[in-house]
């Protein structure tokens, strides 16, 4: 995209070129994607390519270019360039010198030039011909006045100088130290007229000073382009910068052409030169009798009218304010007759007790609802009573305290809280504001000082209602409204001040942290009314067995800590442990039926030096707690800090695995065992530590509640869509079922990043292909927040299964909440299958419920032919297990897929009947079942 740049030629060619050499060669080097054209005209051939649109940008000294924006339409300069003289400066504007000769001492200052002849450097030059007449003119010398005698370059201009030839000769500022360095200017031979001091301005000169040139873009230049360039413009540099003075260096910001403008208005130049009119001076002179009679005689008629006018206006505004006072009279007394109305209604209709008291306690007027309250009919039959009138003697005795305080101080009360009966009889709260009527002073000066308390103004509220909610929301806050026991959040405050104590007595404190084992059973068969009822008699149990200054909390569904405070020895606190263990183990009478719970326990210790905070104090006890569980339930631990450091150490081993690309996936196939059509796979994580494969199992339940679980499963789930689309990419559309935890969906941003893993991999068109499996006692728990994740994933075609299904203790409102599409038969009851008619009804009850719900069914864990015969015969088409494949390789699925078939009996099964979508196994497939399970045997 080349541009042409037009630059004024001033002076020889040779010399223009030279000045504006440093710029032209930055400008060639802004790495700006457009080529540069560089054309030098002089000032009637510059007029005329800006005239035809020949050039792109114009660069020309100041008063040409208001003599090009005058001539034609070019639009205002984005850019002023800058010289930059030999020492570095740079200069941002152009001024002028007057010079004569110094044997011419006749010319000793500007106003000595008035008549005499003039060398000037042509009549569109700025520093040599606008800014020295612009002195002239300040000095009294009009350039009417003038001989000018116009020189092609410079250096001619001082020659004739010298040789007498002219009085003076103009020459821009700049130029001086370079003719007087070039051996062009003697300067013992001349001498400066008008010499001004600038500051900032670098050179000599006797003129005002005016911004450098100017660059502009004519209106056919795409404004895009202009940004680009000026852009360009401004980061350009010289690639070098003669030593001489004088040499354009580069662009700026535009300069206040402005003052360019008043100049040549100033001066009547170019383009402002309109022709001679009659002054006013000269009308002024002829006729200065005459107009100052004229003007006498209008002021002596412009006095009179004025008096008339005044002495009109000062009756007529004495009528107005009379008129307007008695009308603010009126207005003042309906106001008043309306307020009173008003205040009236108000009185009658408000519910809440108003009433105004002299100085002495008596009522002036109140509103009907105190009338109401103390069992009158009419509050007029108040007027004169106090509160001793009214209400009982204590509480006429604190009003009346109340009462003297704020007309002794003028201060009013503000929501008081009081207790009070209601109309209704039943007791209650209301909030109490009193402020004192004050009067008016007697004018003495004395302020406030002198103004009497006359009486006092009341209003009284019954927030009953927001004080019981207040007091409830204080109490929700802090206690867990099932027992009554103070919640995490009380005590972690209270564990804080129990160690503050600790340290500052020297004493020991136990964190005793305690699950009920069992109470899910209990809960999920009983119910949760039962189950709620269950949980306050173990508060009460948990609250009889400690001691006075200990803390009983609820801190989740079923989870509760003990905080111990003050041991005497951690043998006299695990005998108190024990004896409470034994006594929630013992059976608990809920109405008429009794349950049976225990608890598992965790115990850690603080004491002085302990560097511990108390959240770190739960967490200890929380971690011996779980080793509790898992060694047996009904026991306790106490925190190991090795098998704490050993179980860190083993974190931060699956942190390094999971960096160095340790992890794998594997894809387990899903299959319709009829057809041996696949249906989807299941991605399962695999650990390749050291020498050995580590399935999921066996180090993800390490993970739970710690921060690397997020990344861990976000990196499967990343694996896993990524594997989707290079399925898809070559030919093979197979969709992926991936394993997700309830913390997962909790995520504010769960949907938002699954999202944009989707679109990462073009996968956000509605059919990704992806199935989210998630457990069913998590899907229970946090039933609605996952309907909402459901809700949010169905346009992105993603769908949802329930893993494990039939150990959540599922309920047919369960299913009918959940949009769950695919429900997965937990493992063990395929496992158990043949072990006794228990195991065969149940698995038959959990097929019957989900196939009328009509979900789609899987199988998880088949590995015989048999359990996938009997599955088929109760209506269960879909599984997965050794029995088809194990977890695969990509490469290897593929394969598998191409060669596999299912068995003979699974081909022949026949279509479950009406009986088995019920849940009722036909008499055949109990026969089936009988057959092979006494072969199982």
């Amino acid at each position: 995209m080349p541009l042409t740049v037009g630059i004024y030629e001033l002076g020889p060619a040779r010399s223009a070129r030279l000045a504006m050499a440093p710029l032209m060669s930055a400008l060639e080097h802004t790495g700006a994607p457009f080529a540069l054209r560089f054309l030098f005209l002089r000032g009637p051939a510059l007029e005329a390519a800006v005239a035809a649109g020949e050039i792109d940008l114009v660069v020309t000294n100041p008063y040409h270019y208001l003599l090009l924006r005058a001539r034609t339409d070019l639009p205002p300069a984005f850019a002023s360039v800058y010289v930059r003289r030999a020492d570095g400066t740079e200069v941002h504007r152009v001024g002028g010198l007057v010079l004569v000769n110094s044997a011419r001492e006749d010319l000793a200052s500007l106003a000595d030039l008035a008549g005499k002849r003039l060398a000037t450097l042509g009549r569109s030059d700025t520093g040599g011909y606008l800014a020295p007449l612009a002195a002239l003119a300040e000095a009294g010398v009009p350039a009417a006045s003038l001989i000018m005698v116009d020189y092609a370059t410079q250096p001619e201009a001082l020659a004739a100088l010298r040789a007498g030839e002219v009085d003076a000769a103009f020459l821009r500022s700049a130029n001086y130290e370079y003719f007087r360095a070039g051996g062009l200017l003697d300067e013992a031979s001349v001498r400066v007229l008008g010499q001004r001091d600038e500051p900032g301005f670098p050179f000599l000169n006797s003129t005002p000073l005016y911004p450098q040139w100017a660059v502009a873009a004519l209106p056919h230049v795409d404004a895009a382009v202009v940004r680009l360039a000026f852009g360009s413009l401004l980061r350009a540099q010289p690639l070098a910068v003669p030593a001489a003075t004088g040499y354009a260096a580069g662009i700026g910001l535009p300069g206040d052409y402005g003052t360019v403008d008043a100049a040549a208005r100033a001066l009547r130049l170019p383009p402002y030169e309109e022709a001679e009119v009659l002054r006013l001076d000269d009308v002024l002179r002829q006729y200065r009798w005459e107009l100052l009679a004229l003007g006498a005689a209008f002021l002596l008629v412009l006095a009179l009218a004025a008096g008339l006018l005044r002495a009109n206006r000062a009756v007529r505004a004495a009528y107005r304010s009379r008129q307007a006072a008695l009308a603010e009279l009126d207005d003042e007394r309906r106001h008043l007759a309306e307020l009173n109305k008003n205040f009236l209604i108000f009185l009658d209709k408000t519910s809440d007790l108003v009433l105004f008291k002299d100085a002495g306690g008596r009522l002036v007027f109140c509103s009907a609802s105190l009338a109401r309250l103390t069992g009158h009919d009419d509050w007029r039959s108040l007027v004169g009573m106090t509160e001793a009138d009214l209400f009982d003697a204590e509480t006429a005795r604190h009003t009346a305290e109340q009462e003297a305080r704020i007309l002794r101080t003028g201060e009013p009360l503000l929501n008081e809280i009081q207790p009070m009966t209601r109309e209704d009889g039943t007791p209650g709260w209301m909030s109490v504001s009193r402020w004192p009527i004050v009067g008016e002073g007697d004018g003495d000066g004395q302020g406030d000082r002198d103004r009497a308390t006359e009486g006092l103004f009341a209003i009284a509220r019954d927030i009953t209602d927001e004080y019981r909610r207040r007091e409830q929301l204080q109490r929700t806050a802090h206690f867990d409204s099932v027992t009554g026991l103070p919640n995490r959040a009380l005590l972690a405050d209270r564990l804080e001040q129990a160690m503050a104590a600790a340290e500052r007595r020297d004493t020991e404190l136990a964190v005793l942290y305690l699950d009920l084992d069992g109470f899910k059973a209990v809960n999920d068969r009983h119910g949760h009314a039962t189950g709620d009822r269950a949980l306050a008699s173990v508060s009460k149990v948990m609250q009889a067995s400690v001691r006075r200054g200990d803390t009983v909390a609820r801190v989740g569904g079923d989870e509760f800590v003990i905080v111990l405070v003050d041991l005497n020895s951690r043998k006299e606190c695990l005998l108190l442990v024990e004896r409470l263990l034994g006594k929630l183990a013992e059976p608990l009478a809920i109405g008429d039926q009794r349950v049976s719970l225990s608890a598992s326990a965790g115990l850690s210790f603080f004491a002085r030096g302990n560097s511990a905070d108390a959240e770190r104090l739960l967490r200890q006890a929380d971690q011996a707690m779980y080793q509790a569980k898992n060694a047996g339930k009904n026991s306790y631990r106490l925190y190991d800090r090795h098998q704490d450091a050993r179980l860190r150490a083993y974190l931060e081993e699956i942190g390094r695995a999971l960096d160095q690309g340790q992890f794998t996936l594997c894809y387990q196939p899903i299959v319709d065992m009829q057809s041996g059509q696949l249906l989807a796979v299941e991605a399962l994580l695999r650990w390749q530590r050291e020498d050995r494969l580590l399935g999921a199992e066996e180090f993800l339940p390490m993970l739970q509640g710690h921060p690397l679980a997020r990344r861990v499963g976000d990196w499967v789930l990343r694996q896993a869509v990524a594997q989707v689309a290079s399925w898809r990419a070559a030919g093979e559309p197979i969709a992926v079922a991936v394993n997700v935890t309830s913390a997962q969906l909790s995520r504010s941003d769960f949907t938002a990043g699954l999202r944009e893993l989707l679109e990462e991999h073009e996968l956000d068109n509605g059919d990704c292909a992806l199935t989210l499996e998630i457990l069913e006692s998590s899907a229970l728990a946090e039933r609605e927040q996952l309907q909402e994740v459901m809700a949010a994933c169905e346009p992105l075609g993603v769908r949802f299964a329930l893993d494990d299904f039939g150990t959540g203790y599922s309920s047919l409102s369960h299913l009918k909440d959940l949009s769950a599409q695919r429900l997965k038969i937990d493992r063990r009851f395929v496992r158990d299958l043949f072990k006794g008619d228990n195991d065969f009804a149940m698995l038959s009850a959990i097929v019957g419920m989900a196939r009328a719900f009509g979900r789609e069914l899987v199988a998880e864990g088949v590995e015989s032919i048999a359990q996938g015969d009997v599955l088929l015969g109760l209506g269960c088409r879909y599984a997965q297990g050794f029995a088809i494949a194990p977890g695969l390789s990509p490469e290897a699925l593929l394969a598998w897929r191409r060669e596999w078939r299912p068995p003979e009996s699974w081909v022949a099964a026949a279509p479950a009947e009406a009986a088995e979508a019920l849940g009722e196994p036909s008499p055949a497939v109990r026969a089936l079942w009988q057959a092979l399970a006494s072969a199982d045997a």
